[in-house]
């Protein structure tokens, strides 16, 4: 699966990790000695709200979302492009930024189609240019929350609203869903993009066939309040795999090297956590999507790693992997005595040439010490 993660350019003109952050010495190796107060303490602020964004996200993530036979609500957010949604027509709907390339495709490829079109603006900037590109008769709605813009225009928040969140219980920017005329959800593309290549197809039946010929999503949702899901692989893996997991508390990363250019080095800005997480004897595991065969082995550093199978061949969705509901790599889940108890995305800031990556295992300790009443 490719790694559709999202890469935050942010406001900041220097590179230097704050202090009271773990020293990201393989990324700010070329950072300048020192920054002024203003701009360092302008740095700080914005990567302790990554931060938090992460762990933000790691809250609703635990929320059960709408998903078909639901009915979707009414939504009344201000309308930038359009007219105001007549909520009792059958409707395809999507959420994201104002110009994500999926969603631009995903509306190009229905534009002929006689549906009603609701595009969602849950997070960022919106520019004018941008909502141009949306094929006519698309309507075009404003739902973020506290999107407050720095002098550059720039929004501080990038996490999706809230209330939004709240309404429909995704907790990533990208959605999209196909409802009836009476508002019941018949096909939900969930926390992913992608949904230009799976929803035409679905919107297609629908138009030329009827709500009866649709089919439920079979792309499996995050095993959130349940064990962890081992049972394709085999006995002795899953057992020891199992063992790890069902500690007090524990981590499972997801990774794909052949297929996701981040997770070539992620892993690494975790050395110095992964020795702390060791040593109060949490359960760290690491899957290795993409690979022949499913192995497992111990690392030197302590992680129980897992190679994980192709479903078949010239399949991106590895079999494990797909079973746990991932959406996007690299991501981490975090476990409680056994069980699944929220999903990390990961996340990158890009400032002027550096990227950091350490805010992904810095949300992921302070959610740990928190589990473990610290």
């Amino acid at each position: 699966m490719k790694n559709r993660t999202l890469i935050f350019t942010t406001l900041f003109l220097l590179l230097v990790i704050p202090a009271g952050f773990f020293f990201l010495k393989s990324q700010n190796k070329d950072a300048p000695n020192s920054l002024s107060e203003e701009r360092q303490i302008h740095l700080n602020e914005g990567l302790a709200r990554a931060k938090d964004e992460l762990i933000e996200t790691y809250n609703r993530s635990k929320k059960k979302p709408l998903v078909e036979g639901d009915i979707f609500p009414v939504l009344n957010y201000p309308v930038l492009v359009g007219k105001k949604p007549n909520w009792s027509e059958p409707t395809v709907i999507t959420l994201g930024r104002d110009s994500s390339n999926s969603v631009l495709r995903f509306y190009e490829r229905i534009k002929d189609f006689d549906i009603q079109k609701v595009h969602i603006i849950s997070v960022g900037r919106i520019s004018d240019e941008r909502l141009a590109k949306f094929p006519t008769g698309v309507i075009i709605l404003d739902a973020r929350e506290n999107d407050i813009l720095d002098a550059d225009s720039e929004p501080i928040s990038r996490a999706i609203s809230k209330k939004l969140s709240d309404s429909l219980g995704v907790y990533k920017n990208l959605s999209a869903y196909l409802l009836n005329a009476n508002r019941k959800i018949l096909y939900a593309h969930l926390n992913r993009g992608g949904f230009d290549a799976t929803m035409p197809p679905v919107v297609t039946t629908f138009v030329e066939k009827g709500p009866s010929f649709i089919q439920p999503n079979s792309y499996p949702q995050l095993p959130i309040n349940e064990p962890p899901r081992i049972n394709v692989l085999p006995n002795d893996i899953g057992n020891a795999l199992k063992a790890e997991l069902n500690k007090p508390v524990a981590i499972i990363f997801f990774s794909d090297k052949e297929a996701c250019s981040l997770c070539k080095s992620w892993l690494l800005q975790a050395d110095e956590l992964i020795q702390k997480w060791k040593s109060e004897d949490v359960g760290i595991v690491l899957v290795e999507a993409g690979k022949d065969d499913f192995t497992i082995k111990r690392l030197p550093n302590g992680v129980l790693s897992l190679s994980d199978i192709n479903k078949k061949a010239g399949d991106s969705l590895n079999e494990f992997t797909k079973s746990w509901g991932v959406v996007g790599m690299p991501t981490s889940f975090i476990l409680q005595n056994g069980i699944v108890v929220g999903n990390i995305p990961y996340t990158e800031i890009e400032a002027y040439g550096v990227r950091h990556r350490e805010m992904h295992f810095q949300a992921i300790d302070k959610i740990i010490n928190t589990l473990n009443n610290k």
